[in-house]
């Protein structure tokens, strides 16, 4: 044996009963049921011909690994019929079972042997062998012996509710902004990705899919081309994410703190190298790198529309998603993946996390990169057609705002450990995310489409400020997205929003898009901006001033550049009528020029708020500050 060969493990088992059988092949820490490495198990026992018998063993296609039968073992004595996966846990990279079924053909002694081990690594020796015979026990009664218990088909197998009830139906606003789309767009064929990577047998897809949308992040924003640490997620998190599964974890790279931390924030690799496996820990890391906000494709419904997520990454970058893989997938090879497989997740609906970087319309797929290695698929990379398996279930993106010195040049082709990745496009596309880098960025949620979160909302009547558009009746449709804020909206109102923000010196001008609807003359009803208790902006809320849709309004706050300030947007009304003050996208930019996303042209749809209709959110109680009124 050469000196890179892999030792084999050989365990001798012994035991009186079936149940030291279980417990020693499936139970104790050592033995199958950890899937910690590739294994061999091998059963040999009587046949009896024409019977009919199942094996049921633990599995986690997320990381590539199944169990894969060698059929000429059996000696023409067993034929193996169909294999299938069962999810258990609603985690990405939770576990599931594999159903082998078989059949003897004729009554002799068998074996079956099976490898635990990756399709497209077919060599990848096992380092443990567990070899199981029995002179007097069928290999039927080995096989129920050792089978794992698992709930029903009928239990697991359909979602909570059909997908096609749940799937978002694109607006007219939607199809507006897509037609302004490249038919194909992949951000890995300009070099804005960073190497594929491999997860090994931690079912840390989760960590993966998160890390990686970052490091595009900072290729897109400022040409720095980084490698961060996926087990720093995996090692530090407090939501008990390990490599049993978890789910994404933007916030510990934007404001939460994980284990021994004092700050949030990514952790290099460098620092914190992947191990594959559940290692404490530590210590507390540097934090080099730290994300504003995220947030998914559309809150409202478990798969966003193919629309809505090809916009997402067009204007935000590559984005993190999940999806249902089965054999068919780890199987891949290339070509396009056209394989539905989300029965095998049943009511979980996706098991494994990835990365979506692009899509080409002329194929109808989207191209996914995987955290597998570049032995699989297409270099690591998959052309998996729109609608399979999940696909894009629960699809998020993260706001980063970028620095004003980028540490590295940017690659102008992908880097040469990772293969390219499919392409049939080369123009060079200028999307939204790098046009408007320079010039403005998002305040935390400040396209408030992460829901009630980080901004605190007050209403003396007690109505919820931010809204869905997919759930409130009679409210201007967002000028971004599905969710904006809505202030008044009733007389005798007072609310608003406020969060503790740092004003950066580079960028000390506010900026919102608001939209005016008032039945109120002006001199009553007030809209404006508040720092630190001061009032720094105030204007009319009336019809004389009235908007009819989305108008950009920017605040020079240079004064306050540097500092951290409690900002608040507020609007009041008197005892009479009724005035609305929406709000969305609110950013920090450089000028008092208008430098926000552009408006698009047939966004507006007719909206009636001549009554309030929000829906109770908080209970009314004395604002944080002081109740007085704005004056003109």
């Amino acid at each position: 044996m050469d000196a890179t060969s892999r030792k084999i493990e050989r365990k001798k088992l012994s035991g009186t009963s079936f149940t030291d059988l279980r417990y020693v092949v499936l139970e104790n820490p050592c033995g199958i049921g950890a899937l910690a490495r590739p294994m061999i198990l091998e059963i040999n026992g009587l046949v009896q011909g024409g019977q009919a018998f199942n094996l049921v063993l633990p599995s986690n296609p997320s990381t590539g690994y199944v169990w894969d039968v060698d059929e000429m073992a059996s000696e023409a004595v067993i034929t193996v019929g169909e294999t299938q996966l069962r999810q258990l846990s609603p985690n990405l990279g939770g576990m599931a079972t594999q159903h082998l079924t078989f059949r003897g053909l004729r009554s002799a002694r068998g074996t079956l042997r099976l490898y635990y081990r990756r399709p497209w690594q077919p060599d990848e020796q096992g380092s443990s062998i567990y070899k199981i015979e029995s002179d007097r026990l069928s290999l039927a009664e080995l096989a129920e012996a050792l089978s794992i218990s698992t709930p029903q088909l009928d239990d697991i197998s359909a979602p909570t509710q059909p997908l096609q009830q749940i799937v978002a139906t694109p607006s007219p606003r939607e199809l507006s902004l897509t037609q302004e789309l490249p038919s194909s767009f992949n951000w890995c064929a300009q070099g804005k990705c960073t190497p594929v990577r491999d997860q090994g047998r931690c079912g840390s897809c989760w960590a993966f899919s998160t890390v990686g949308v970052f490091e595009s992040k900072l290729l897109i924003a400022d040409s720095n081309n980084q490698n961060l640490s996926e087990q720093f997620l995996v090692s530090c998190n407090t939501d008990g994410y390990d490599c049993d599964g978890g789910w994404f974890a933007h916030a510990y790279h934007i404001s939460k703190l994980g284990q021994l931390q004092s700050e949030p924030g990514a952790v290099l690799e460098s620092v914190f190298p992947y191990q594959a496996s559940d290692i404490p820990c530590g210590r507390a890391y540097d934090h080099p790198h730290r994300a504003v906000s995220w947030a998914y494709v559309n809150s409202s419904v478990y798969v966003p529309s193919v629309a809505e997520i090809k916009q997402a990454i067009y204007n935000h970058g590559p984005v993190a998603a999940a999806v249902c893989v089965g054999t068919a997938f780890d199987n891949y090879r290339g070509g396009i993946f056209s394989t539905d497989e989300k029965a095998v997740c049943g009511s979980s609906m996706v098991n494994h996390g990835i990365i979506l970087v692009g899509w080409d319309d002329s194929q109808q797929v989207w191209i996914l990169r995987n955290s597998w290695g570049t032995l699989w698929g297409e270099g690591g990379y998959m052309r998996i057609r729109y609608g399979i398996s999940n696909v894009g279930f629960r699809a998020n993106y993260l706001v980063y705002n970028p620095s004003s010195t980028p540490t590295s040049p940017a690659p102008t082709t992908p880097p040469p450990t990772t293969p390219a990745p499919p392409s049939v496009n080369s123009n060079l596309y200028l999307p939204l995310v790098l046009r408007n880098a320079q010039r403005g960025f998002l305040l935390p949620n400040g396209d408030f489409e992460q829901g009630h979160v980080i901004w605190q909302e007050y209403s003396k009547n007690g109505y919820a400020i931010l809204y869905n558009i997919l759930e409130t009746v009679n409210a201007a449709p967002p000028y971004q997205g599905v969710w904006a804020a809505w202030l008044g909206g009733a007389p005798d109102e007072i609310s608003y929003i406020q969060q503790t923000v740092f004003i950066p010196p580079e960028t000390p001008y506010l900026s919102y898009w608001h939209w005016v609807d008032s039945e109120d003359e002006c001199g009553y009803d007030f809209g404006g901006v508040l720092i630190n208790s001061t009032v720094a902006d105030v204007y009319s809320l009336c019809m004389d001033l009235d908007t009819s849709g989305w108008v950009q309004h920017t605040i020079d706050l240079r004064q306050y550049a540097g500092q951290t300030v409690n900002l608040q947007i507020r609007a009041e009304t008197d005892s009479l009528f009724n005035s609305n003050l929406f709000i969305d996208q609110v950013i920090f930019q450089a000028t008092a020029v208008s430098s926000s996303i552009p408006k698009p042209s047939d966004s507006i749809i007719s909206f009636e708020t001549k009554a309030a209709s929000h829906l109770p959110f908080l209970t009314p109680s004395s604002p944080l500050l002081s109740e007085k009124m704005f004056h003109p």
